[in-house]
């Protein structure tokens, strides 16, 4: 079974990294992207269950999520999570959109 998650964005620039989640928000995949190289991101191989999509802004692109630093006046990393859980049957490949509104 899988995942093709196509994510549209305005004007998203850098880097992200997209996680799929079980129900209890364990990181099964993790995807690194490139905004300027791919807006398509596939995951593979799941097995039926709930699963969740989080996408991280990975704004220094060190491939993870920074907190953020009140002595560098700088916020934390933006996570934001795909807007319903998506469940998984068996024999169903899931074809999915997401319109993030930075």
């Amino acid at each position: 079974k899988v995942i093709s998650l196509n994510i549209k964005h305005p004007s998203l620039t850098g880097g992200a990294i997209l996680e799929l989640l079980d129900a209890q928000d364990n990181v099964l995949q993790e995807k690194k992207i490139n905004w300027a190289d791919t807006n398509l991101v596939e995951f593979n191989r799941l097995r039926q269950g709930i699963y969740r999509i989080r996408l991280i802004y990975d704004i220094n692109s060190n491939g993870k999520w920074d907190p953020g630093s009140y002595a560098e006046k700088r916020p934390p990393e933006k996570v934001v999570y795909f807007p319903e859980n998506i469940d998984i049957k068996p024999n169903f490949d899931y074809a999915l959109e997401w319109e993030i509104m930075k």
